[in-house]
């Protein structure tokens, strides 16, 4: 196996050419400021540049924030406003479908589906209630002023006429919904 000697004068050529171009180069950038030694090709972002890209980006995020809050809060109620006439719409259809009564009970925090409210004149077994909690949409929202707290649809689908107020705390801002006596549900 032959191995490459280096001659003594290759070496000190090698570093002679690198001291000579690295000593121009500071006369240029003392002269002109510009950084000659630097390969013409080389790319990348400079820690300054770097720094102002982020701080400029953390500033847009920081102005963006209360209007993406807002709009998630204004998607939150519309959502669990239309979330809550489907379901009541849903509640008068079954009890039509089904000859039963349907109940629908409403608290602060959020509503019951199918709960069986009426003692001895129906058979509990068969209603599956579900909980609907406004949490789920979000923390803000509340039922409000429900007259009455229980809608009962009927398979003659007659009821008592309700007006429901869905509100968000945040926005200060309600959602309306009314329930007339033939059953119907909307916005």
């Amino acid at each position: 196996m032959r191995l490459h000697m280096i001659n003594r004068c290759d070496f000190n050529c090698f570093f002679q050419t690198c001291y000579v171009q690295a000593w121009k180069s500071n006369q240029r950038y003392k002269k002109t400021g510009v950084d000659t030694f630097a390969d013409p090709g080389q790319k990348g972002f400079t820690l300054l540049e770097l720094m102002v890209t982020v701080s400029v980006l953390g500033i847009l995020v920081a102005i963006a924030t209360p209007s993406i809050s807002r709009w998630l809060e204004n998607a939150a109620i519309s959502n669990a406003s239309s979330t809550l006439v489907a379901h009541l719409k849903q509640a008068r259809h079954k009890a039509i479908a089904s000859n039963q009564s349907i109940n629908v009970q409403f608290t602060t925090s959020g509503y019951t589906l199918d709960a069986c409210t009426v003692a001895g004149s129906e058979d509990c077994s068969t209603h599956k209630p579900v909980r609907i909690a406004l949490s789920s949409y979000s923390s803000h929202l509340s039922l409000i002023g429900t007259t009455p707290v229980n809608l009962t649809f009927t398979s003659s689908s007659m009821i008592t006429p309700a007006n429901i107020e869905l509100r968000s705390s945040v926005l200060n801002r309600s959602e309306y919904i009314a329930v007339n006596a033939t059953g119907g549900a909307s916005l």
